[in-house]
């Protein structure tokens, strides 16, 4: 049973498809046509194509300073600043903070590829544990785990976690940010 919510996510990152941004910031213009087409439902994607394009192009000449200002000074924008902020705060207490550093990872790997290998991890992490639980923590008042064992089952929750950061915590916090930044 402790498989199940891994073994869900490892196939359902079967059926994920990269997206268009994805795809443009990869260089896979045509692949990127071919996705929003199959978003949009329509043929004629070249306007948000070369959107996409140009926003990958001048990503890295973003005036940061403007921008918080921009942020800051109209009204129209704070909702959207509100929930974004409420995600990031949240995501900070919940102990998944370093899933912000592994965002980098979904432009340069296929969205589909880092979901699938962190649940396949998560799911082997939680095997790994739930045997060695089986194994050491019997019904007996007094069982007592071996280090080695102890130091194996810390191990496997700490790549489970690791895991988690980098693929299903990582894809939310794109898929939250994408949806705020949307509704700007």
């Amino acid at each position: 049973m402790i498989c199940v919510p891994s073994g869900i996510l490892l196939l359902g990152s079967l059926l994920m498809t990269d997206s268009p941004n994805s795809l443009v910031t990869r260089g896979k213009r045509d692949a990127a046509r071919k996705s929003l087409r199959r978003l949009r439902g329509v043929d004629d994607v070249d306007a948000e194509l070369e959107d996409l394009v140009r926003a990958a192009a001048s990503a890295g000449v973003v005036n940061t300073r403007a921008a918080w200002r921009l942020l800051a000074s109209e009204r129209k924008y704070w909702p959207s600043v509100i929930v974004a902020f409420m995600g990031v705060t949240f995501n900070w207490w919940s102990g998944n903070a370093a899933a912000t550093f592994c965002l980098c990872l979904l432009d340069r790997f296929k969205r589909r590829t880092l979901l699938f290998w962190s649940a396949a991890l998560q799911a082997s992490a939680q095997a790994v544990a739930a045997a060695l639980f089986a194994v050491y923590l019997v019904d007996a008042p007094d069982a007592v785990v071996p280090a080695g064992a102890g130091k194996g089952i810390l191990g496997m929750i700490i790549i489970y976690e690791l895991a988690f950061m980098a693929g299903q915590n990582t894809t939310v916090t794109a898929i939250m940010g994408a949806a705020a930044a949307a509704a700007l």
